[in-house]
């Protein structure tokens, strides 16, 4: 196991193919350049390629764990011979700038973020997919459900690049939100509602229920975010740099803001921790204008074997930053390397305001949904989203209501 580098910049290089000589098997490292693969005694040699790399062989022993890292020379420039050290670079905070930023982050939450404000109002658009990785072939093309094919017909390529995925359920939810920082309290009315209906066939409000649950709201603001039930340590938490490793990998201008582009891992890849990108504002507040996180595959998270979060925040007229977008997507499966469920939330927060919200609005339960919010027409969904339905999506309706 062990660690691909560039041997100029020492950046993680991902995708690197490495095989083992005189044999089939191989593996490649992932997005931090990582790689773990498993050989047989007979095994002599690792090969380590790489587009614009020259290709590197490695050396191995008999012991029974061999940890490494590799360092790639780019093949268009002459750079000094490659190195292949045991253990781990040495990382320290002190003097650190990618620490010193994230720091600056810390000492500023206070000002940034969702609750920043004494009181904020927003509306709120969201939308919960889910779709099938894949099915039997046996149930598919089985005689009886040979009416019914339409249904697995409806492919979405978009969600995860490459594969077709059948999306059978979906939900939209419209609401207003109210939120007072001092005494706390926090109050949602649901304007509108709309989701698949299999009729009498399946308890929905059962099955809304339990997908609601698995997507709780995510504040990378908070010390701890949790996620399907499962605590992990925000990487702006107070003590995150006692956790986690910065990396700064460049500086931005977008929209005419400038950004720091700042990569972060855990120190301990089997940590509930994540991996992933921050980009840092320059303009005094310190505060995240983007963040893209992911957990580490070796993580045990039970039957969820993967998810991703990416979210955009926008500066309001008082000059703090709220959260604009976010979308979460997992993947859930029995068992490793088996099909499964790809599940996505999509929030998109509008018409944010910090002005004093009157005391009857925040009154009652925390959750109210008007009467008719689930009998609005087609034309009022096409009015008010604020993320419009693709293609595969529209049809998901469609064919549930036909199956029905």
């Amino acid at each position: 196991m062990g660690t691909v580098m560039d041997s100029a910049s020492h950046v993680p290089i991902q995708n690197v193919s490495i095989r083992i000589i005189n044999s089939h098997r191989g593996s490649i490292t992932d997005a931090e350049g990582k790689f773990r693969i498993i050989v047989d005694k007979d095994a002599q040699k690792l090969m380590f390629t790489a587009s614009g790399y020259h290709p590197f062989s490695l050396s191995i022993t008999n012991n029974a764990e061999q940890q490494f890292t590799v360092l790639l020379s780019k093949s268009y420039t002459t750079l000094a011979d490659v190195f292949v050290n045991a253990g781990k670079g040495k990382y320290r905070n002190k003097n650190n700038p990618a620490v010193d930023l994230i720091r600056k982050v810390i000492a500023n939450k206070s000002k940034n973020g969702p609750g920043s404000d004494p009181y904020t109002s927003y509306e709120q658009y969201e939308k919960i997919r889910v779709l099938f990785d894949k099915l039997p072939p046996l149930f598919v093309n089985n005689i009886i459900m040979k009416k019914f094919r339409f249904v697995f017909e409806n492919f979405d390529t978009t969600l995860v690049p490459g594969k077709p995925l059948i999306p059978v359920y979906i939900e939209e939810v419209l609401s207003e939100n109210y939120f007072r920082k001092q005494p706390e309290k926090k109050k949602k009315i649901v304007l509108a509602r709309k989701s698949t209906d299999f009729g009498e066939y399946l308890d929905m409000k059962a099955i809304s229920s339990a997908v609601n649950r698995l997507y709780e709201d995510i504040n990378i603001y908070d010390n701890t975010i949790t996620a399907f039930t499962i605590q992990f340590i925000s990487p702006i938490a107070d003590l995150a740099p006692t956790f986690y490793m910065y990396y700064i990998e460049d500086t931005i201008v977008e929209n005419g803001e400038k950004l720091v582009q700042l990569h972060f891992i855990p120190r301990n890849p089997e940590d509930l921790l994540f991996r992933g990108t921050l980009y840092i504002t320059l303009d005094g507040n310190y505060a995240v204008r983007k963040a893209a996180l992911e957990v580490n595959k070796h993580i045990n998270l039970n039957y969820i074997r993967n998810f991703k979060v990416n979210q955009d925040f926008e500066k309001d007229s008082g000059g703090r930053y709220h959260l604009a977008n976010s979308d979460m997507v997992a993947f859930f499966s029995p068992f490793p390397r088996t099909p499964g469920v790809f599940g996505e939330r999509i929030v998109s927060i509008t018409k944010q305001t910090d002005s004093i919200i009157p005391e009857i609005v925040l009154k009652g339960p925390s959750v109210n949904t008007l009467p008719h919010a689930s009998g609005h027409p087609d034309i009022f969904w096409r009015n008010e989203r604020t993320v419009p339905l693709s293609t595969p999506e529209a049809r998901t309706y469609a064919n549930i209501d036909s199956l029905k």
